[in-house]
């Protein structure tokens, strides 16, 4: 019996997801700003010292840190983009921005202007296309896919410089500018020599193709407020501050890896609002709330050894009977206490500094949802296994009693977190693509209640992670990848928007994930350490679903898929079990082996379905696997064997590649190559058929780019007739003659 389970490894599933989510950790789902400075009406950066000018083609004007301001003008019907940098204050040196999947330069595609010595020995300036795989000198790209418009620099007024940019170049080191808001970077160089450009460097968001986004003013929309006028529509909101209470940053008993300890804390929401002294007279502690924003708090002093947080919501009476307190510390917290699995939050290394859901949507806590009871869990990274550290990190939270249109919920993606999911990688090799790729079937996903609306995508690998990228399948047709980051930094971890904004009941998901694993020496394994591997992502949308957002990759071995059909298509070997399936057999003698849930108990399904322990441990997991007389504990073996042949193994047999069960030998040979853990209790096998996207367009012609001004233009005199003559004039003119920019 032992080596002829049927399922998965889905205990190995459900007792290591609990672990595997708690590794997950983007940052957040929507900016709110407060990394940036507040942005400014696009009048406010148009004067005569930046060389722009409304008049003269350019949109808009973003200011992306003290004293500098980026231009830009969308994509016109040419395709190209108007992109520029004024720094009043730089009056020598080259000077960049990009485009960017995450903060970091890994994979962000610049554009530097600079000056370059020519071979008569005069100056001429220059704007090159280069990208970036890791931290250093950016390279050069093959195709360069920049026009320089003009560029200047003075003493007096700084640097201002002007390019055109196609819109899409195909190429794999660009990002195309899109209608969302992206990740970008500016940076300052004390030369014109292309070097380093020490702390002169930055990042911002933003959308190319729409007019800033005053992020202010929505920071504003979320401080707490009263309903002064007695208008009982307006939002009231409250913040309490969740955090570790000084906790020790060491391993606990029970761990297994001094240099990552998982450490945990329960919070009484009461006793939170007791401590901020939160009067809300309308709601009792235990009542649902939603939670409308956050703020990660990092102690300056462990920031360092911080590497993610996950807040929890607790279901009530497992809180009861586990015996929760406020304050409560967890010392090995590497698997989940009873009761809180329901994420609230996530941050990592690199998140943003506040975060707000949309104004229509919030996060339940308490009510039938949860509880009053939070979990915040803490991932420390220690590799030199430093002693003597604190850490009182954890998250500012912003919410309201009065409850929101839309509940939001978060989609985990769980392409390998484990060995029981994936094999090791071997090591020295710059580019092992992780195979097969993890595909959520239609199957899963037709569970939906209805479409799902996406709030962000966050993608999540460890140090030797080098790419990911989730596409959707629909009617046939590859839409392309929901996030592109061509290149993964464990350090700037993020929750971007995605490009499909939208996903529907019947999408395929395929989750693709590569590693580079050049710098090790040993082969790698996929597990809960940052030494250690994972494949792993989240998505955050809305309205939330109760099942079906937890999907995971489950191998398939051969010895499995001959184990299954077997069970399904042959009677069983007792005397007893001749009239069922072999499957109903396994099924009433030995539940934990049917599931493999290695828990070191066996026990048939009678002992189970007449047990508090279905109830208590194995339902929220496995729903359905006793009949309805469990309820009442009173099943008997006829109950649990005609449940068992009747509608345990034709889900389970249908499921795995949609087998017959006997006596039915229809369908013997099952036409499966992998199987989907879909959430509430429901694995799917299938034989994926994954589609290729369709073939990038290039958008953009810089042959007819506005404004020919020689690379060598430089206008010593900022206030020269001839510059307002020659910038202004042919950006006007060139655009007069094109049809119009966007403006």
């Amino acid at each position: 019996m032992k080596n002829r389970s049927l399922a998965p490894p889905a205990a190995a599933l459900v007792l290591a997801l609990a672990a595997a989510s708690s590794s997950l950790f983007p940052a957040a789902f929507a900016e709110e700003g407060s990394s940036s400075p507040s942005l400014l009406a696009a009048s406010a950066c148009f004067d005569a010292a930046s060389g722009f000018s409304e008049d003269a083609g350019w949109s808009y004007c973003q200011p992306v840190a003290p004293g500098i301001y980026m231009y830009y003008t969308p994509a016109n019907d040419d395709g190209n983009v108007l992109l520029g940098l004024h720094a009043p204050s730089h009056s020598e040196g080259w000077s960049a921005l990009a485009l960017a999947g995450n903060g970091g330069m890994k994979g962000a595609s610049q554009i530097v202007v600079r000056k370059v010595k020519k071979d008569d020995g005069s100056e001429a300036w220059v704007a090159e296309d280069r990208y970036s795989d890791d931290y250093a000198t950016p390279s050069m790209d093959g195709s360069q896919d920049v026009k320089l418009l003009f560029a200047r620099q003075s003493e007096g007024d700084g640097t201002s410089w002007g390019v055109a940019l196609r819109a899409d170049s195909c190429d794999e080191r660009d990002y195309p500018v899109v209608d969302r808001s992206v990740w970008m970077h500016w940076a300052l160089g004390a030369s014109h020599d292309f070097e380093f450009h020490g702390l002169n460097r930055g990042q911002f968001h933003a959308n190319l193709m729409q007019p800033p986004s005053p992020a202010a003013a929505a920071a504003a929309a979320l401080e707490p407020r009263s309903t002064g006028s007695g208008d009982v529509n307006a939002e009231v909101i409250e913040s309490v501050d969740i955090l570790m209470p000084e906790v020790d940053v060491v391993m606990g008993e029970g761990g297994s890896d001094p240099t990552n300890p998982y450490i945990c804390s329960f919070y009484d929401m009461e006793e939170l609002k007791q401590e901020h002294n939160v009067q809300m007279d309308r709601q009792a502690a235990h009542d649902k709330i939603h939670v409308v924003s956050f703020s990660p708090v990092v102690d300056a002093e462990s920031e360092e050894y911080v590497h993610h947080m996950i807040l929890y919501s607790c279901e009530e009476d497992m809180a009861q009977d586990g015996g929760y307190a406020h304050e409560k510390i967890v010392q090995d917290c590497g698997s989940m206490p009873p009761g809180c699995q329901e994420m609230v939050w996530v941050w990592a290394v690199g998140g943003l500094s506040k975060t707000a859901l949309p104004p229509n949507v919030g996060i339940p806590v308490g009510g039938e949802d949860g509880s009053r009871w939070l979990l915040l869990q803490t991932h420390y990274y220690n590799p030199s296994l430093d002693e003597g550290i604190k850490d009182s990190s954890g998250v500012t939270v912003d919410f309201t009693p009065q409850l929101r249109e839309h509940e939001a919920g978060f989609m985990q993606l769980v392409g390998g977190v484990g060995s029981f999911q994936r094999d090791p990688m071997p090591f020295g090799n710059p580019s092992h693509v992780l195979t097969p790729s993890f595909v959520v079937p239609s199957s899963c996903t037709s569970g939906w209640d209805e479409p799902l609306n996406v709030i962000g995508v966050g993608h999540h690998q460890h140090l030797v992670g080098k790419k990911m990228f989730i596409e959707i399948q629909r009617d046939g047709r590859n839409l392309g990848p929901m996030r592109l980051e061509r290149r993964w930094d464990f350090n700037h971890h993020s929750n971007e928007e995605s490009a499909i904004s939208q996903l529907l009941p019947g999408d395929e998901i395929v989750m693709n994930c590569e590693y580079d694993t050049s710098s090790r020496s040993e082969d790698v394994e996929f597990g809960e350490g940052s030494q250690d591997e994972m494949c792993y992502a989240v998505v955050m949308y809305y309205p939330r679903q109760t099942e079906r957002d937890m999907f995971a990759y489950m191998p398939l071995e051969d010895e499995t898929k001959a184990i299954i059909e077997s069970a399904c298509t042959t009677p069983g070997t007792d005397d007893e079990f001749s009239e069922v399936s072999l499957c109903t057999q396994y099924y009433v003698q030995d539940v934990p082996t049917f599931l493999q849930l290695d828990i070191g108990l066996n026990f048939g399904a009678l002992d189970l379905c007449n047990s508090p322990l279905y109830e208590l441990q194995l339902e929220p997991f496995f729903p359905g696997t006793c009949p309805p007389c469990s309820q009442e504990d009173n099943c008997t073996v006829d109950d649990v064997m005609s449940w068992g042949q009747d509608v345990m193994c034709p889900k389970m047999c249908a499921d795995f590649g949609g087998l017959t069960l006997w006596p039915d030998t229809s369908v013997t040979q099952a036409a499966a190559t992998q199987g989907a853990w879909c959430g509430g209790g429901k694995i799917t096998y299938h034989d994926p058929n994954i589609l290729q996207a369709d073939q990038c367009q290039v958008k953009g012609d810089l042959s007819v780019a506005p404004m020919e001004v020689g690379a060598g233009k430089e206008v010593v005199d900022p206030a020269s007739s001839g510059f307002r003559t020659q910038a202004y004039g042919m950006i006007a003119l060139a655009a007069a003659f094109a049809g119009g920019l966007l403006m």
